[in-house]
């Protein structure tokens, strides 16, 4: 069986290529997947380009395929083209929502949303909010939630952690949808509080007045350092020694640096937003979005946590949940599921159509 991954997989960071080559490093028997992109965030005409050598590639390929198209919100047509193009070669398709506003954007341009997620025989969601929203564009699609998960080198069954650092690590793109504002506001709240604790921003920003900002707060605090965008192995090392890992976003999915801190055994703290509760779940602390006052508790919280006595139980705790409640074996059997069903001879043909908002 052949996948063909389209979407944003082959940017140098992103929680979208993150997930796609995780699939793409599965090695699983029998199935050969292949990345092929169809944006690289350099323009429409780029993205044109690419959109087309996508169809032809995937026409090519014929019925023994399936599409695994990964959506964000915003600018998914260009899936929804090489989609259109797989179910008219009679090509397997499923659809991977990622991104953390795709509710907000599918709900204002319904129409899109239904060419896109229309041809699909499954759709994999990462939030109850994403799942309600592809039910209500298309009533008729068979949904199911799914979740990241994130392979690196096993601490559980260890009984020990790597040397770990009085740090509390972010990593992502440094901007307002992250919330870096509120966590530079939080952090400066806390200032009595952290004692020697340093916090550590991994990440491009996201616009020049935010770099400013980041800037002016560095300037100020000599805790604060921002290392700008890192390799994926970089960024995870200092996940990997860092104490805490915090994500305060306005808008998340399930998202994947909070996974790998988890994974790297450090202590969460996020905002309720999207799957991150379900994410989080007792391995760490959730607290209200656009709250610095709430988030600079829950840090607070983590950071007495993790040098305490329990610190190494608390980090252990968060591995096992990133590991077992969050497997990849699991992830596996539920997207091995969609692709199977995409390539069965008998499927149900794709009608037109979508729900009415009410």
């Amino acid at each position: 069986m052949l996948i063909v991954h389209i979407g944003s997989v082959a940017n140098e960071a992103g929680g979208v290529t993150s997930v796609a080559r995780e699939f793409s490093r599965w090695g699983l028997p029998g199935v050969d997947q292949r990345l092929v992109p169809t944006t690289r965030r350099r323009g429409r005409l780029d993205d044109l380009r690419l959109v087309l050598g996508a169809v032809l590639k995937v026409w090519r390929q014929g019925r023994h395929a399936v599409v695994h198209a990964h959506i964000t919100q915003g600018g998914f047509w260009r899936e929804g083209v090489v989609l259109q193009a797989a179910r008219l070669r009679g090509t397997g398709r499923v659809v991977h929502v990622h991104g953390s506003s795709f509710s907000t954007y599918a709900r204002a341009h319904p129409h899109l949303a239904s060419f896109v997620l229309g041809p699909a025989s499954t759709v994999l969601t990462l939030s109850d909010e994403a799942t309600e929203t592809v039910t209500w564009v298309r009533p008729d699609t068979t949904v199911r939630l799914v979740h990241n998960s994130c392979a690196m080198p096993s601490l559980v069954g260890s009984g020990r952690q790597p040397a770990r650092r009085d740090t509390v690590v972010f990593v992502g793109e440094v901007g307002h949808r992250k919330g870096v504002d509120l966590l530079l506001g939080a952090w400066s709240a806390i200032r009595s509080e952290r004692g020697a604790w340093s916090l550590e921003l991994i990440g491009p920003a996201d616009s020049g007045e935010t770099a400013a900002m980041v800037e002016a707060a560095v300037a100020d605090d000599s805790s604060i350092s921002w290392l700008g965008r890192l390799p994926r192995d970089a960024a995870l090392s200092h996940l990997a020694t860092g104490r805490v890992v915090v994500l305060p976003s306005r808008a998340e999915a399930f998202p994947m640096s909070l996974l790998e801190g988890m994974t790297a055994g450090a202590i969460p703290v996020a905002t309720d937003v999207g799957g991150v509760r379900r994410q989080v779940g007792d391995a760490g602390f959730v607290c209200p979005p656009e709250d610095p006052a709430s988030l600079g508790r829950a840090l607070v919280q983590a950071m007495t946590l993790a040098a305490g006595p329990n610190g190494v139980a608390a980090g252990m705790r968060a591995v096992r949940r990133a590991e077992v409640t969050w497997s990849t074996s699991r992830l596996q059997e539920l997207v091995l599921a969609a692709w199977s069903e995409a390539v069965r001879p008998a499927r149900s043909p794709w009608r037109p159509g979508m729900q009415s908002e009410k």
